[in-house]
C-alpha cells in the first residue's frame, strides 16, 4: 500500500527528515511542504495556520518534538485528525543533562570566572550549596517531570 507523508519542519530545512523517512519507510512517498499532494500523514513541527491548512493530512500528523503547545493555534484545522507527538526517544535523558548543567553553572558561578578569564583576572569567590539554589521546573510531563526528579534526587 503507498503511502504519503509530507513533511514541514517549523521553517527549517526538512531534507534530514525527508531522507531518514523515506529510510525507513520503503514505497512511501515522502514530500517536503509546500509541495502540493494530498498526504496521508504528515510529520511537522510548529506548523502554521497556513501549512495545516494546506496539508490537511487524512490519517495522523506525527510531531518532531516535544511538546504539543505550538499546535494550540492550529487544532481547529486537524478536528478528527490523530496527533502522535513524541514522548521521549532519549530527549529526557538530555534534557536532565542539560538542566543539571545550567544548574551547576549557576550555582557555580562559573560564568564570573569565564568573565574574569577573558579579561585576565583572578577572583576567588565563596562556594554556594546545592541546597541554597531553588530550582523551578515549568510542566512536569515527561521531559519536565524526568528533570524534577533528577534535581531532587541531585539535591
Amino acid at each position: 500500500m503507498s503511502r504519503t507523508v509530507l513533511v514541514y519542519a517549523g521553517g527549517g530545512d526538512p531534507t534530514p527528515w525527508c531522507e531518514a523517512l523515506a529510510r525507513e519507510l520503503p514505497g512511501a512517498r515522502v514530500c517536503a511542504w509546500p509541495e502540493e499532494v494530498v498526504p496521508d500523514y504528515a510529520a511537522v513541527w510548529a506548523p502554521t495556520p497556513a501549512v495545516v491548512e494546506a496539508m490537511r493530512p487524512a490519517r495522523a500528523v506525527f510531531l518532531l518534538g516535544a511538546g504539543v503547545d505550538h499546535l494550540a493555534p492550529v487544532m481547529a484545522s486537524l478536528r478528527g485528525v490523530k496527533v502522535v507527538r513524541i514522548e521521549d526517544a532519549g530527549m529526557a535523558e538530555q534534557m536532565v543533562e542539560y538542566a543539571l548543567l545550567a544548574t551547576l553553572q549557576h550555582q557555580r558561578g562559573w560564568h564570573r570566572y569565564g568573565e574574569q578569564q577573558r579579561a585576565g583576572q583572578w577572583v576567588r569567590h565563596g562556594a554556594r550549596s546545592r541546597a541554597s539554589v531553588t530550582v523551578g521546573v515549568m510542566g512536569l510531563g515527561v521531559l519536565g517531570g524526568a528533570v524534577a526528579r533528577a534535581m531532587a534526587d541531585f539535591g
